[in-house]
């Protein structure tokens, strides 16, 4: 298991490399990159994404980048509606809050012979007005969500509003709650869960339950811990984890799931985020731009790494049911578990992963000898992997050794004459490394190159028994 503080038989790295549970470590799947450029922020709906890109908004739908016509702004936050249009005809929109007002996209082809747009951004005025027959405000949203056929918004402050119901652009100025225990708290995030709406503030956590304004019921469910934004809770509609300065929870459970990472908390980060995946096995967590990943079976961490060390992560999104990371290089979509992470020119790089044990002393009382270790990896057709192991963090491999990690050749699928591709998939199979090293304490490190599962090393030590003098 990964921790980043020393514990004894423990990994201080697992880097692209995603916690099983079965197995102990599996290479992360291969990322391609969909959107070049520096993204600051990004929302997914269905398949495609709104993005914030050279200071405009964007969608990205399904291998097309479209500009739409409005400038970026201070916040994002989106959620889907199905706006009913006429009676039965109902219509996809994405409700959009940035922190001034509120605005929906919809899906419309129009071709005016120059260029053709398939998204277009529609701005509204309240349908509700007062006696002067004047459109009342609507919220400055920074935070939009979808909960009981209602658009629910949150304003920076500790109200949050809802629309009427099945009229996303009808806001009753009387629609409004206050979320205040002891004293007033800005409300973060809201979250839709079954039959209530979790209201994040950063220290604590509250419920809404009831079907209409007549009997919503406002509970306290959490104190002492909330969500520190927006994106610092995730949902997969049974289990919600949420996030705040001191460390990641799951509703329901007391302690805290992220104690073998709490080294990362020691600085705050008011932009870290979750993301559950689309199966509700892994929790992704960024982190001061530390991309975490937890299974939530197994319970232990791993951790993901851009392809290109320079490049900084930003943001964790799912996209058709894929989880995608954003940055300053771009938008990244997952792929397969055996394919390399692919830039959006066609260059390849295969997924790089290593693992790495914190210090070992097997001789309480001196140097012991490391005579071998034996592996046992599972790997992808012609994947190598390299062993090292040193005294400390800081010494140079005092031996090393480079092994594949596959036996046979898998079966052949025939393209052209010039091409052959061949079927995807792993075998298990134990290395041994003979070593004959001596030292007090010893680090063992697994480098590899594409697909591999890490199922355990089996180092073999010999040392002496202390013989006290008379």
């Amino acid at each position: 298991m990964l921790s980043l503080s020393y514990k004894p038989n423990t990994y201080q790295t697992a880097d692209n490399l995603l916690p099983t549970g079965n197995s102990l470590y599996q290479s992360r799947p291969g990322f391609s990159q969909v959107v070049e450029g520096n993204i600051q922020r990004a929302v997914s709906w269905e398949t495609t994404c709104l993005l914030e890109l050279y200071g405009g908004l964007y969608i990205w739908d399904r291998g097309i980048l479209e500009k739409l016509g409005k400038n970026a702004s201070l916040q994002l936050s989106a959620s889907p509606f199905m706006a009913l249009k006429t009676l039965s005809n109902r219509e996809k929109r994405l409700y959009v809050g940035n922190g001034e007002t509120l605005f929906y996209i919809r899906r419309e082809t129009i071709d005016d012979g120059t260029t053709v747009k398939h998204f277009l951004i529609h701005t509204f005025e309240n349908e509700l007005t007062d006696k002067d027959n004047k459109s009342y405000k609507l919220p400055q949203a920074d935070i939009v969500a979808t909960w009981h056929n209602r658009l629910w918004a949150a304003d920076g402050t500790n109200i949050i509003y809802h629309c009427t119901n099945d009229k996303p652009n009808h806001w009753d100025p009387i629609n409004a709650i206050a979320i205040q225990g002891g004293s007033q708290s800005t409300v973060t995030g809201l979250f839709p869960l079954g039959d209530r709406l979790i209201i994040s503030t950063p220290a604590s956590l509250w419920q809404i339950t009831g079907n209409s304004p007549y009997n919503w019921q406002v509970n306290q469910v959490v104190y002492g811990h909330g969500a520190i934004n927006t994106e610092a809770g995730t949902t997969d509609g049974h289990r919600f984890y949420y996030m705040d300065g001191q460390g990641i929870y799951e509703l329901g459970r007391m302690e805290s799931v992220s104690d073998p990472i709490k080294k990362l908390f020691e600085t705050p980060d008011s932009t870290a985020s979750l993301q559950l995946d689309s199966k509700g096995i892994y929790l992704y967590a960024l982190i001061n731009r530390r991309l975490m990943v937890y299974n939530t079976h197994a319970q232990y961490w791993g951790e993901i790494k851009p392809s290109n060390p320079d490049d900084t992560f930003k943001g964790i999104i799912i996209i058709g049911g894929n989880m995608a990371v954003y940055g300053d290089n771009g938008l990244w979509l997952e792929s397969s578990d055996y394919a390399p992470d692919c830039l959006l020119n066609g260059e390849e790089q295969p997924v790089s992963s290593k693992l790495r044990s914190w210090s070992i002393q097997p001789n309480e009382y001196g140097s012991a000898a490391l005579n071998r270790i034996y592996i046992n990896v599972e790997g992808g057709y012609q994947g190598t992997a390299d062993y090292r192991v040193y005294k400390n963090r800081q010494s140079a491999p005092i031996a090393e050794d480079r092994f594949s990690t596959w036996l046979f050749i898998p079966q052949e699928l025939p393209i052209n004459k010039e091409e052959i591709l061949y079927r995807e998939g792993s075998e298990q199979h134990f290395i041994e490394i003979p070593l004959n090293i001596s030292a007090k304490t010893f680090e063992h490190e697994v480098e590899a190159k594409g697909f591999i599962k890490f199922h355990g090393f089996d180092p073999r030590y010999q040392f002496t028994e202390r013989i006290d003098k008379a």
